[in-house]
């Protein structure tokens, strides 16, 4: 059962035609139910193995956070990608990487991901440094190692 993501979710995120493209799987021009089916159960049960962990999975499926369906999407891409590498253009690993990283970033309790509120982390005059948690960077170390001025490197 599909507690945070749809069809419609994924195919907002790679297209309907991605989408059918990958799984139809006996040609006659629409996805596969039970793949599409497959696919999200896959990609909750993945997200899941991390929130479960810290909060209350009850509470979370019953108010899925904006969080955990992003997280959601994220695995149902990679798994989409891993079923048809050629056809989606890109690279696999990196986007397991991430999705691990911020799965496991919730496990630790350093990204929240709770259906109470959102972390939207209040911040004047510096950015915020994804790899250390409450850590502000200011901008001119992002300009000294060569990094521009975006604060993302």
């Amino acid at each position: 059962m599909a507690y945070y993501i749809t069809q419609a979710d994924i195919e907002a995120r790679m297209s309907a035609r991605v989408l059918r493209q990958v799984y139809d799987d006996d040609r006659a021009g629409t996805a596969n139910a039970a793949a599409i089916a497959q696919l999200i159960q896959d990609a909750e049960s993945y997200v899941e193995e991390f929130v479960a962990p810290v909060y209350v999975i009850e509470d979370v499926r019953a108010d899925a956070p904006d969080a955990v369906k992003r997280l959601c999407l994220d695995a149902a891409v990679a798994y989409l990608r891993e079923r048809w590498p050629s056809f989606t253009k890109q690279v696999t690993a990196k986007t397991w990487e991430r999705l691990a990283k911020e799965c496991m970033e919730v496990r630790l309790a350093t990204r929240r991901a709770d259906a109470g509120g959102t972390n939207v982390p209040a911040n004047v005059g510096g950015t915020i440094d994804p790899g250390v948690p409450d850590a502000l960077v200011d901008q001119g170390i992002y300009q000294m190692w060569g990094f521009g001025n975006t604060g993302v490197y």
